[in-house]
């Protein structure tokens, strides 16, 4: 397994019908994957090998959030920080725009999170990153 870099759990806003909470990890080779967490008692076996990669346990606190929000789990100095932003979109004038602009949340690293990535030497050529989530 590729180092990680980077581990966090997040939550959306489009549950219950569809996955909300997830384990967010970033590897040394710039890659990120998102896992739905379905079972608190029971995590995927990807999860399971990053948490004794790490040797940290990997506890959710954001499980009954409804709203967008995360935070940093490993490395121990960002921890519990935030580790996303929303983007902010130009203003919409139409009442469908401004709907519109809700679905598909755009997201960005924070500063802390970039300096992080601009410390391990992960980031694309216009020196701007963002997660896939």
């Amino acid at each position: 397994m590729d180092e990680v870099i980077l581990l966090a759990e997040y939550t959306t806003s489009e549950g219950p019908m569809i996955d909300d909470h997830f384990i967010y990890a970033l590897f040394s080779d710039g890659r990120d994957k998102s896992f739905p967490v379905e079972d608190l008692d029971k995590p995927s076996s990807e999860v399971k090998a990053i948490e004794e990669a790490l040797d940290i346990p990997i506890e959710c606190k954001l499980c009954n959030r409804t709203d967008f929000c995360s935070r940093a789990i490993y490395p121990r100095e960002l921890s519990e920080s935030e580790i996303f932003q929303i983007v902010k979109k130009e203003k919409n004038n139409s009442f469908l725009q401004r709907v519109l602009s809700i679905v598909g949340t755009e997201v960005a690293f924070t500063e802390e999170v970039m300096d992080l990535l601009r410390c391990k030497g992960i980031i694309d050529q216009d020196g701007y990153a963002r997660p896939r989530l």
